[in-house]
């Protein structure tokens, strides 16, 4: 079985300067954006050119190997193409809650317990705005999902608390 050439190949051998000699002068501008940066991504156009116009250089430096354009023709694919019906695996439910410092404790300790929980907390003076966010995985099948502050509620559930900020104020 033949040796084939890849990306992986290229690479290897732009970094040799009597390759870098044998290539014609159409590649010389991108031979010098490459030695810049050896290892930067951006070369990526640089590989795929040279794979496909470089041809007879690459079988000449690689002898008795064969050039594969299953990594080009998969890498533009790839880069152009979207995934379909990607959708999140997690569901996020926000809610605020505005209170005084003595009374988030009371607040925070309704949540269940069961349920992943972020919170982002901001104060003043001695007034308190909590952001919580439930982080809920989401079933194989889609679910159509309610409002926020609208999640139905088994009797088994603690109390949720709406999307609205409560404003309680002495």
């Amino acid at each position: 079985m033949r040796k084939k050439i890849g990306l992986k190949e290229v690479k290897e051998a732009l970094k040799d300067e009597r390759f870098r000699e044998s290539l014609p002068v159409q590649f010389k501008p991108d031979i010098a954006k490459y030695l810049q940066n050896p290892g930067c991504s951006c070369n990526g156009p640089i590989y795929r050119n040279l794979l496909l116009s470089g041809a007879k250089q690459l079988k000449e430096y690689y002898k008795d190997a064969e050039i594969s354009t299953e990594d080009l023709t998969m890498t533009k694919t790839s880069l152009t193409k979207k995934p379909e019906n990607v959708t999140p695996q997690i569901d996020f439910n926000y809610f605020v809650i505005n209170c005084t410092v003595d009374e988030l404790a009371k607040k925070l300790n309704e949540l269940p317990k069961t349920v992943p929980t972020q919170f982002a907390v901001s104060r003043f003076e001695d007034q308190i705005t909590c952001v919580v966010t439930e982080l809920r995985r989401r079933p194989n099948q889609m679910q159509q999902r309610a409002p926020l502050g609208k999640q139905p509620q088994s009797p088994q559930q603690s109390p949720q608390f709406s999307n609205q900020p409560v404003n309680e104020t002495k």
